[in-house]
């Protein structure tokens, strides 16, 4: 296992080395990982931590975490030594000297470990036993999935909870009292070796216990807290305030890691936020009346005998002291009590909709924080008697567990009970009063749910928190060392930071370990029937559109081999999709299911397991089809999963998640946002966290296609807004440079071709270095030289096209194409230095490739001299009338010198048609009239763009370019006539309305997002009468006073 040398300095300034084990080859990606990792800890700071998925951050934070816990530890029991050998010389009592060696031999910080799932926790683990499997570790997890008794595991919420303590009080759990017991002794002993420290899946725990009866792995989980170096949790665990107090773990100066962070935001906001649904409100009101029955029945009235008075005995055992806690009077007052809170939530809405003139429907009020308090109030909850309505809450609800166990009114299937929620959640409103965070509103909810008094749809109680950094203040105020958050999708991290409320003074956005021709990416905007891609509202549910993106995945799933994942914006649009493709459109499911397999994510976790083997399966199946898998963006497959190799060569995106805009979570979020932007003028926008929101996602779905250093796929945003530089200016860093706009289908079914076939076979066979020592002062020191190489490389290179285009002063054209490759030069020399230009290379490399392979422009290879690798020199005018091949190839250069990415690639595409069935010569010269510069220049691109045009067709190439030349001189007359200067104009296309898909009448364009629409379609479908209304393309914001007329 090689080692690597680190030195970083701390906090008091001191140097610290550190030495870090890792199992493989670090690459360097990896190495710049870890060593900001351990600045953070050193420093102890909180760091942002971004590297794409793929390049091994789980393992960095293992080995990073691990070195410096360890380092910390031997530091702290050298200074215990040092003090305590010292202590002995100075006249200081005994008990003085053994509390100070007590504090300072306290073992080494903490390391939290925490992940979104129990699923993504099991991956670590797989991780760490590869990096150390001797790691003191133990995982911490519900009874639902530590407890080794099936019928405990069998139950649920409160349900599960409560039978767990019955059974423990009683010492009915063998489990637990062989634990017990083995802790009595001098440890757990030989016969249990199996949870003898090391590292331990829980799941492995419950089988060990199961078959050998052994202890129970669910308190001997928390058991080992006390004595681990690191420790495993999910979210929740972190987050809930009340599950955090129960746990023995030293919270200062620990290393608190947050794996997969992107989702760190809305999960801190969920665990503060509450509902109460008419149903949950219900069934609080019906447990009440169950538990003043009986509370009646225990309470010697019990008439009818149902109980025996040792059963009796015994209930008021397992209610211990709550029993005389409260009478049935009590119980029958909170009865009374939570039937009011319905009645006074049913008459805020009855208010809210008369006010809003919808009388008959349930309105919807909407408060700040404070409100939910004046609600509390007008039934009796106050400040002085929230204690009391508490304790009565949780003890009726124990009393309804209970009773059921013992009446028999149960089969074990109860879920968490309402009436603990509602108490847990009044507790923590007035125990941790924060309410200028929070939203309070009462309204109608999604479930339909009708009251218990009234056979109509139920208000919902909401108080929804939106500043997820409240969550995650009590855990600063604990004095931890440094929070660690890592994802391959943190960016922007200003916006992240923001929200959590915290510093993050350490901060990495790493590259990809891959080469840039492992990883094709295209903006696909038409689809083969030529209509426009655009997964918006007002488009998603048209039969054009779902034909067309149902082609668009037919096509590609014959070209891309073994896995294609398909992510769709939510399950709506996924299922409408299908069914369309299944019952309108016959023949495209019909076609896609015979070139693969298919699957449907579904939104049940069992199920999902089941579906996600039968994928794997079916790439195993020897057929060499492979399968397709139809997901959605933050589902299971999207997140957590890994499709290593085959199991995901592409990855097909069809449209953004934004979350629903009339979802009144969503609406008022960035209402809250936008008024907290107005006040300190800092902060982010609504409109800017709904779209980083949604971006986020679909970086997490677009991660999944690239999982280790010799992986390779291809990523297709079958989305025109994708189009937009905004937008792919959100796309993680590593996959920016490799993304290419497509206008033309066949031009995306050609470069997939060309990319496959140049893989397959050939990036899988790679094999990794041996393993050595390596000193990071040596990495460092090799990766500057390298990048001052690049630089004096990049310079002359520079130098010796600035050169060659000096030599043709009188070519007006080359004299601005020379400007302009000044002005660019400055512009890119620096970033040439950076680490981001690994690519630079491979992306030379295929550049070349693709022109030998492309059946149209083999002339290129065939130059008469030895071949430049200067793409940009150009050919000296003093030289004699230049050959044909060398014309070719001066307009090739020059074109893709004086050209933007998407004009040449917009001209190379139609160029390469050229003697295909699908050439058409009129097509060619439009494209090149509007791309190309001066027709009447001999010595401009245009004349050169000749030798392209087959001789068949050069005589409507010279009438065509004759015609461009005529215009130009009479516009140039009427210019000069006017007294204004020559100007060359270039007639573009009229340009498509984002509303009717028609070309414009009108053409309006909203300044907000620059989409284009006819300026009738803007007023009548869009922009309302007195108030902003939504593109349909991207959903910005429209107001009528922001429409500006287009005029080119």
């Amino acid at each position: 296992m090689p080692d690597y040398a680190f030195a970083c300095v701390d906090a008091t300034g001191a140097n610290r080395k550190f030495t870090v084990s890792f199992p493989y080859d670090a690459y360097d990606a990896q190495i710049v990982f870890i060593e900001r990792a351990l600045e953070a800890m050193c420093r102890k700071q909180s760091a942002l931590l971004e590297s794409p998925t793929g390049t091994g951050k789980t393992l960095c934070l293992l080995s990073a975490a691990l070195a410096y816990a360890r380092n910390e530890g031997r530091a702290k029991k050298r200074r215990a030594r040092a003090r305590e050998k010292a202590s002995t010389s100075e006249t200081v009592t005994e008990e003085f000297v053994d509390a100070e060696v007590r504090r300072e031999r306290e073992r080494a910080p903490t390391i939290v470990y925490a992940t979104r799932t129990h699923s993504q926790v099991r991956q670590v683990l797989g991780e760490l036993k590869v990096l150390d499997s001797n790691t003191r570790a133990t995982t911490l997890a519900s009874r639902k999935h530590a407890c080794a008794r099936e019928d405990v595991r069998a139950l649920v919420g409160d349900a599960q909870n409560n039978r767990c303590s019955k059974l423990v009080a009683e010492r009915k759990c063998g489990a637990k009292n062989v634990l017990d017991m083995s802790l009595n002794r001098k440890g757990i002993g030989e016969k249990f070796d199996v949870f003898e420290g090391g590292v331990r899946d829980i799941e492995d725990l419950v089988i060990a216990a199961q078959k050998s009866r052994g202890p129970c792995p669910f308190y001997l989980s928390r058991t080992k807290c006390a004595d681990a170096e690191i420790i495993f949790m999910p979210y929740n665990y972190l987050l809930n305030d009340t599950v955090r107090r129960g746990l023995d773990i030293v919270w200062e100066d620990a290393v608190v890691i947050v794996d997969e962070a992107h989702n760190l935001e809305s999960s801190a906001a969920d665990s503060m936020s509450y509902s109460l649904t008419a149903a949950k409100l219900a069934k609080a009101i019906q447990e009440t009346n169950s538990a003043w029955e009986t509370k009646l029945t225990v309470d010697d009235n019990d008439e009818e005998g149902v109980l025996r008075d040792d059963q009796k005995e015994l209930f008021k055992r397992g209610m211990g002291e709550e029993a005389s806690a409260f009478g049935s009077n009590d119980v029958l007052e909170l009865g009374r009590t939570l039937l009011q809170l319905e009645e006074v939530l049913d008459g805020v809405c009855r208010e809210a909709s008369t006010k809003s003139g919808k009388s008959g429907t349930l309105g919807e009020c909407v408060e700040d924080g404070a409100f939910i308090y004046n609600l509390l109030e007008r039934v009796g909850i106050t400040q002085f008697t929230y204690q009391r309505a508490v304790t009565i809450m949780k003890g009726a609800a124990k009393m309804v567990q209970l009773g059921s166990d013992f009446m028999e009114a149960a089969t074990g299937t109860h879920k968490e009970t309402p009436l603990t929620e509602i108490a847990n959640f009044i507790e923590r409103l007035f125990t941790k009063r924060a309410d200028q965070y929070f939203v309070t509103r009462v309204g109608p909810d999604t479930d339909n749910f009708k009251t218990s008094q009234r056979q109509r749809q139920g208000p919902t109680l909401s108080y929804w928190c939106f500043f997820p950094g409240l969550c995650l203040k009590e855990l600063i105020e604990k004095n931890v060392g440094s929070f660690l958050l890592a994802s391959g999708t943190l960016s922007p991290m200003e916006s992240f930071s923001s929200e959590l409320a915290m510093e993050f003074p350490v901060r990495l956005e790493n590259p990809h370990v891959i080469q840039r021709n492992q990883i094709w990416g295209g903006v696909l905007t038409h689809g083969p029937g030529g209509n426009v891609l655009n997964s918006s509202f007002r488009f998603r549910d048209t039969d054009n559109y779902k034909k067309e993106i149902g082609s668009v995945i037919l096509s590609t799933a014959k070209i891309v081999p073994d896995g294609l994942l398909v992510f769709f914006p939510s399950y709506g649009v996924m299922n409408s999709c299908i069914d369309h493709w299944r019952f309108v459109e016959g023949g495209l499911w019909a076609g896609i299911e015979a070139s693969k397999t298919c699957f449907i994510e579904p939104s049940n976790s069992e199920e999902f397991q089941e579906c996600y083997k039968r994928y794997n399966e079916a790439l195993n199946d020897g057929t060499r089809r492979g399968a397709i898998f139809f997901a959605v963006c933050r589902g299971k497959v999207s997140e957590g999963i890994d499709f290593a190799d085959k199991a995901c060569r592409g990855v097909i995106l069809t449209g953004i998640p934004y979350a629903g805009a009339k979802d009144p979570l969503v609406m008022h979020k960035r209402s809250f946002l936008d008024k907290r932007r107005a006040n300190d003028g800092e902060s982010y926008s609504g409109n800017e966290w709904y779209s980083q929101t949604a971006m986020r996602a679909v970086n997490q779905a677009l991660g999944r296609a690239i999982r280790h250093k010799n992986d390779f796929g291809a990523v297709i945003l079958a989305d025109e807004r994708f189009a937009n530089e905004n937008a792919r200016n959100q796309l993680s860093l590593w996959l920016r440079p490799s993304i290419q706009v497509h206008s033309v289908f066949n031009s995306v079914v050609s470069g997939l071709r060309d990319f496959f076939q140049s893989n397959v076979g050939s990036v899988a066979s790679a094999k990794p270095a041996p393993a050595k020592f390596v000193d990071i002062a040596v990495v460092k020191a090799k990766a500057k030289a390298d990048t001052m190489a690049r630089k004096e490389k990049s310079k002359a290179s520079i130098a010796s096209l600035v050169r060659q285009f000096s030599k043709d002063q009188g070519d007006d054209e080359d004299e601005e194409a020379r400007k302009k490759f000044m002005l660019v030069s400055k512009r890119t020399v620096p970033l040439q230095a950076k680490k981001l230009d690994l690519f630079g290379a491979a992306r030379e490399k295929q550049t070349r490739e693709a022109q030998r392979k492309s059946p149209l422009l083999m002339q290129l290879a065939r130059s008469r001299g030895e071949e430049t690798d200067n793409v940009g020199q150009v050919i000296d005018d003093e030289n004699a009338e230049l050959p044909s091949e060398e014309r070719t190839k001066l307009f090739m250069r020059r074109a893709k010198l004086e050209l933007s990415r998407d004009a040449y690639n917009e001209l190379v595409s139609h160029i390469d048609k050229v003697n295909t069935d699908e050439f058409d010569i009129r097509d060619l010269l439009r494209v090149a009239s509007r791309v190309l510069k001066a027709p009447e220049n001999p010595k401009g691109l245009y004349a050169l763009f000749g030798e392209f045009v087959p001789s068949s067709h050069k005589p409507i190439y010279e009438k065509h370019r004759q015609a461009l030349i005529e215009r130009q001189e009479k516009v140039k007359a009427q210019k000069i006539a006017a007294g204004g200067p020559s100007q060359l104009v270039v007639v573009a296309p009229p340009n498509a309305c984002v509303v009717c898909s028609h070309p414009c009448d009108k053409p309006f364009f909203a300044s907000a997002c620059k989409h284009v629409a006819c300026y009738k379609c803007w007023l009548d479908k869009v922009v309302k009468p007195r108030g902003p209304g939504v593109c349909p393309s991207c959903s910005a914001e429209v107001l009528k006073r922001h429409l500006e007329k287009k005029f080119f």
